[in-house]
């Protein structure tokens, strides 16, 4: 929803808040461009929350998710660097908490590991069948899920190289980047799979 004009005009001056309006009406494109020019800001106060110089790109990542799956109900009421910085460290803060609570258990995730590999082994240049296991349509439609929760870019990637078998140099040629690129976005795709993926479906791969 876009609200009266009087309660926003100040800040229609603002390059964020006015990408944020073309994403809100449907020009993806901007998504990039958000990410972009306020990536710095978010590794920021993600470093800040966390204590670490390191970048934590799959925290970084969700937040730019979080950012176009609140497109529709985006009003300007502030800069954008201020309603962004807020969303991120808000985000930040209950990842740290969750973290934590998860510190005092070891979640043993090769049985993930093996299905997101299966996925590889469905594409390899032998022709050979996936991997038998889990019954597929269910291990489908749980891969599809947490599909969908990436952020737009892994999942284009995603979905042209594992389902629609599509060779990096093509993805890459796709979205206007090198082979290279699309290993590692597969990469960091395939590790915040296995965050989203639920611990329960582990016991069913081994």
């Amino acid at each position: 929803m876009i609200a009266p004009a009087t309660s926003f005009d100040h800040y229609l001056d603002d390059q964020g808040v006015q990408l944020m309006l073309q994403l809100q009406q449907g020009e993806l494109d901007a998504l990039d461009g958000l990410m972009d020019l306020y990536s710095p800001l978010v590794t920021a106060v993600v470093r800040n929350v966390f204590g670490s110089q390191e970048p934590d790109e799959d925290v970084s990542q969700e937040v730019f998710l979080r950012v176009f799956q609140s497109r529709d109900n985006y009003v300007p009421t502030a800069k954008f660097c201020t309603w962004l910085s807020l969303i991120t460290k808000n985000y930040s803060l209950n990842i740290r908490r969750n973290r934590a609570r998860r510190k005092a258990v070891s979640v043993e995730s090769s049985g993930i590991d093996a299905n997101l590999e299966s996925l590889d082994h469905s594409r390899d240049d032998s022709g050979g069948q996936p991997t038998e296991g889990l019954d597929r349509a269910e291990l489908d439609a749980t891969l599809r899920s947490a599909i969908e929760r990436l952020i737009p870019r892994q999942r284009e990637a995603i979905e042209m190289v594992y389902y629609q078998g599509m060779s990096y140099s093509e993805v890459a040629r796709r979205l206007d980047t090198s082979p290279p690129a699309i290993k590692s976005l597969l990469a960091r795709a395939r590790s915040r799979l296995r965050e989203l993926l639920p611990g329960g479906l582990e016991e069913h791969c081994l």
